[in-house]
């Protein structure tokens, strides 16, 4: 039937800025239609001398209201409130979903921390359009880096092994390539046929691969490093250029693979 309430304000204390919390302690007794009532008390500067004034808290009480202090202060320090109806929660970090500055921070911490699996279904479930539009900005981004590497090393007189491994990482530039025929890559390398016993003459084009349809067929693709030339320094006649021996030579070794 009784109980002890506080009643804080956060408020702006030009003097200590750190003192921007001010509480009201009160009595209240529940009237007989259920409203709690202030107890009416008299005020301190009516006490004559050797009479007292008590108020009580056990260790329960003592704690909660600790509790409710840290998170006021909590709020005072960062800016206190704006003016209207807000609504405010305190606890930890790692509880609250945060709209400030330090949203990329809990993020990255908890991505650190392997939910990014969960991170990623729950926006997924919650705004699929989202999650389509973050899929394709990932893979533009990344396809843009890869186009930097590209052309930072178009000049670089990188050996063919590198070329090779670069699109063997990157396999959508041939896809992309051949009327948007997707690929997908059986192996590197590869052997089809010419051995001889002792196991030489081997023909071995760049990559093999299989496009990705009902009727399949496989593609062979022999690369040529960038500082290769296509055509040779004089024209065959007229007008009419002279393809290059390594560009001749590439194709004729992939039609006897």
């Amino acid at each position: 039937m009784t109980r002890l309430v506080m009643r804080p304000k956060v408020v702006n204390n030009e003097r200590n800025p750190e003192a921007g919390i001010r509480v009201t302690l009160a009595h209240q007794r529940k009237s007989p239609s259920g409203s709690w009532d202030d107890v009416p008390t008299d005020p301190l500067s009516s006490l004559k001398m050797g009479e007292e004034a008590k108020l009580n808290l056990n260790s329960s009480a003592t704690l909660n209201l600790f509790r409710h202090l840290k998170h006021l202060f909590a709020i005072s320090s960062s800016g206190g409130v704006r003016s209207g109806e807000t609504s405010l929660k305190v606890g930890r970090e790692d509880e609250i979903v945060k709209t400030d500055s330090g949203r990329a921070r809990v993020i990255k911490q908890l991505l650190s921390q392997g939910f990014s699996t969960e991170i990623w279904d729950a926006l997924a479930d919650e705004d699929p359009d989202l999650a389509t539009k973050l899929s394709y900005a990932r893979i533009h981004t990344e396809r843009e880096t890869v186009l930097d590497e590209f052309g930072h090393n178009l000049n670089r007189q990188m050996n063919e092994g590198y070329w090779q491994d670069f699109f063997e990482r990157n396999t959508w530039i041939f896809g992309y390539g051949l009327n948007y025929q997707i690929l997908r890559k059986i192996g590197s390398q590869a052997n089809v046929g010419g051995a001889d016993i002792k196991k030489q003459g081997a023909q071995i084009p760049d990559f093999l691969e299989r496009t990705e349809v009902n009727a399949k067929f496989t593609v062979l693709v022999e690369i040529k490093r960038p500082d290769t030339s296509l055509f040779e320094n004089t024209p065959y006649r007229a007008d009419v250029p002279m393809l290059g021996k390594d560009l001749v030579g590439g194709v004729a070794q992939l039609q006897n693979n």
